[in-house]
């Protein structure tokens, strides 16, 4: 019983965590300080976040927009990444 215990203990904390050579790749290829929104399982109106203001920038189609925090940001179908903080003024 120890073994199979001991078997799961280093298969999760292995596993959680690992990232395919293109994720790898994709990471690597953002500027420093982006973060990249997770996918997503679920649909835009099944997700609830959480109300607290810790803002974003996101660059869409539009331009660099500020959300109220990442997991609005990568509610919108065209945000594939973000950074801390508000976007600055142009």
């Amino acid at each position: 019983m120890r073994i199979y215990f001991t078997v799961l203990v280093v298969t999760l904390v292995t596993g959680c965590g690992a990232e395919t050579a293109a994720e790898k790749k994709s990471l690597a290829a953002l500027p420093p300080g982006q973060f990249i929104c997770p996918p997503s399982s679920t649909s835009a109106e099944d997700t609830v976040c959480a109300a607290v203001y810790d803002p974003v920038c996101a660059t869409t189609a539009q331009g660099s927009k500020t959300y109220s925090n990442s997991c609005k940001a990568c509610l919108e179908p065209d945000v594939g990444h973000y950074k801390k903080g508000a976007c600055e003024d142009s």
